[in-house]
């Protein structure tokens, strides 16, 4: 990372302001949503959304239902979840049925929704799962 005067260095972009002792948001360097290094960074991130649990893996969401596709539209820094877009409209379930449907799909395994049942905030737990397992898979989207 690089280094600022009158900023103490910190990880991840966030650094300790040495006049006012505040904390700021560091540029780090990266460039605009189209560039390689954006998409990079943003796929090391998404994988704070994954969090090994006993019988399996969580992957915290937030979903997007009523959208055109049903995929995964990358990763939301600010509420530490993975954007989930499906077309499925979110009623009686449809939704929910659709991201568990699209993630067993996806690693192979039995999925359960695990919070978030009426919210657009979900934890979707895989059964069975490994960490590794569940990232290569999100890296193959």
């Amino acid at each position: 990372m690089p280094s600022v005067p009158g900023f103490q260095s910190s990880r991840h972009g966030v650094r300790l302001c040495r006049t006012c002792a505040q904390v700021h948001k560091m540029n780090l360097g990266l460039k605009t949503r189209g560039s390689g290094a954006y998409r990079r960074a943003s796929a090391v991130t998404m994988f704070d959304a994954l969090r090994e649990v006993d019988n399996g893996v969580a992957v915290r969401l937030w979903v997007v239902p009523g959208a055109k596709d049903t995929k995964i539209d990358g990763y939301d820094n600010w509420k530490k979840s993975i954007k989930f877009k499906t077309t499925e409209p979110p009623e009686r379930g449809k939704a929910n049925r659709s991201i568990l449907a699209f993630f067993s799909s996806l690693t192979g395994r039995k999925t359960a929704l695990q919070s978030g049942a009426r919210s657009k905030q979900k934890e979707v737990l895989v059964l069975g799962a490994t960490l590794k397992e569940v990232s290569d898979a999100l890296k193959q989207t």
